[in-house]
């Protein structure tokens, strides 16, 4: 038996996983193997993936998960330590790295352009957006903030993050990028500094990564996936960051 599961509209909503759970444990019953191919895992939402995730964490020997993802990042780590990830290498990634090094982009730069896009023309937009810039400085100057004077980075959100995100494109932007710095902060905590995004953030990253434990940084990564789902549904991205703010560990 062969099952697949696809978003419906932007994301793949808990009635479509309680459904997908109940076909599975009649089906279970009458067949020896079930295959269930669920697509854009990245967009579930918050209750579909904690009931997905109660699900693989008990799995049936004869029901075998096949979960896709563009933007493995986006996916919840707990849904990841639960699966073997198998990548399917893209070039365009690579493409971009390359292309944009190719005309003086730093490294580091390149990389996380290459993390935010698969489109060059996009990259390069991106690049010389004097928005994209002023969101970029000001997202790692805050998260800096966060883990050196949190009560100075829950002040800053109205004063100087918010003036900076006139759209929703711009919030996503801003929560992305914390994402990506919390990855590097989590793999500088686990000691595999030679695989994070921000090369060039790396002595700072190092001053403050041990101030939360690797399992705090993977809490952290899930919150900042709950927080981009919340904002992509209308939550106002002020709330998101405050709220984050004050549930991080002391």
């Amino acid at each position: 038996d062969y099952i697949v599961v696809e978003p419906e509209g932007t994301t793949v909503k808990v009635d479509q996983i309680r459904t997908l759970k109940s076909q599975l444990t009649k089906t279970a019953m009458e067949s020896s193997a079930i295959v269930c191919v669920i697509h854009a895992v990245d967009t579930l939402t918050q209750g579909a993936a904690n009931s997905l995730l109660k699900f693989l964490e008990e799995p049936t020997g004869n029901i075998h998960f096949i979960l896709l993802t563009e933007q493995l990042s986006k996916v919840l780590i707990t849904i990841q330590s639960r699966c073997q990830i198998i990548r399917f290498q893209s070039n365009a990634g690579e493409n971009i790295v390359a292309t944009l090094k190719e005309r003086g982009v730093l490294n580091a730069t390149a990389q996380l352009l290459s993390q935010l896009t698969s489109n060059i023309d996009q990259a390069v937009e991106m690049l010389e957006s004097e928005s994209f810039g002023q969101i970029r400085q000001e997202s790692w100057n805050w998260f800096v903030r966060v883990f050196t004077n949190r009560a100075m980075a829950f002040v800053t959100i109205q004063s100087q993050v918010m003036p900076l995100l006139a759209t929703k494109a711009d919030s996503e932007l801003f929560l992305t990028l914390l994402q990506i710095y919390i990855r590097d902060a989590l793999l500088v905590a686990r000691g595999v500094e030679g695989a994070i995004i921000q090369s060039d953030k790396l002595a700072t990253m190092k001053s403050f990564a041990n101030h939360l434990t690797v399992s705090e940084w993977i809490k952290e990564h899930e919150k900042m996936t709950n927080a981009i789902a919340k904002v992509g549904a209308n939550v106002g991205v002020q709330a998101v960051l405050e709220q984050w703010v004050l549930q991080i560990p002391k």
